[in-house]
């Protein structure tokens, strides 16, 4: 099967959402929490893809990107953030910090699809030019 994706959010029609479009292509792993996904994450497991939610109970997205961000072994791993937020300067922030791409609820999933997909496959560029 195809690549992993790393699903992070605590409203279970959006995994549901997200499962449902990429599921017949790629791993899905589903978490509804940032803390869910950290534990995954340490047993050692590591996705090709992260998407995650910013507002969620416990440690929000932010929280859980900047951990990610500055950890050594996470630290390359792609990210999508799935925000309610139009806030522009939010959307910066994230890009700043070191997202792939910020993806505004509600989402058409066609587009995050494609988004993804576009994702994967730069980073697979990158991949075979450093072999």
């Amino acid at each position: 099967m195809g690549k992993v994706i790393l699903a992070v959010d605590d409203a279970p029609s959006i995994l549901y959402i997200i499962e449902s479009i990429f599921q017949n292509d790629h791993q899905i792993v589903l978490k509804k929490n940032a803390n869910e996904a950290l534990a995954w994450l340490e047993e050692g497991n590591f996705p090709d893809v992260i998407i995650t939610d910013i507002n969620m109970p416990g440690i929000d997205g932010w929280t859980f990107i900047c951990q990610l961000k500055f950890s050594g072994y996470f630290r390359f791993i792609p990210i999508i953030v799935l925000s309610g937020n139009e806030s522009s300067s939010d959307r910066i922030k994230y890009l700043q910090g070191g997202v792939e791409d910020v993806v505004l609820k509600p989402f058409n999933p066609i587009e995050l699809k494609m988004r993804v997909d576009n994702i994967l496959k730069r980073f697979e560029r990158v991949e075979r030019a450093a072999v």
